[in-house]
């Protein structure tokens, strides 16, 4: 009765192994980061301004004060979009 079981592995076919099924997370950071754009949002209207951005390009006498800012602005976008890159990709842990 021994002999037969060894016979009966090898007439199995085999299987290759099943991929377990993907597993649903809840992205917390997609949450935080909404939050945190409106309290951005709601604290904006709050604060009062106590200078701008033209008057600390003065103080440093730049000449080209439109392409710094423009510079700055493409800074904000490009941190904007990596830090979103981070958060909507799929193997984040």
């Amino acid at each position: 009765m021994n002999q037969n079981q060894p016979n009966q592995m090898a007439n199995r076919p085999l299987m290759p192994p099943q991929p377990p099924e993907p597993e649903y997370r809840f992205r917390w950071s997609i949450v935080a980061v909404v939050l945190a754009v409106l309290a951005f949002f709601w604290l904006r209207d709050g604060v009062d301004v106590s200078f701008q951005v033209q008057d600390v390009l003065d103080y440093l006498r730049i000449r080209h004060q439109d392409k710094y800012v423009q510079l700055a602005c493409l800074g904000i976008v490009l941190i904007a979009v990596t830090l979103i890159a981070k958060t909507m990709r799929r193997d984040s842990k």
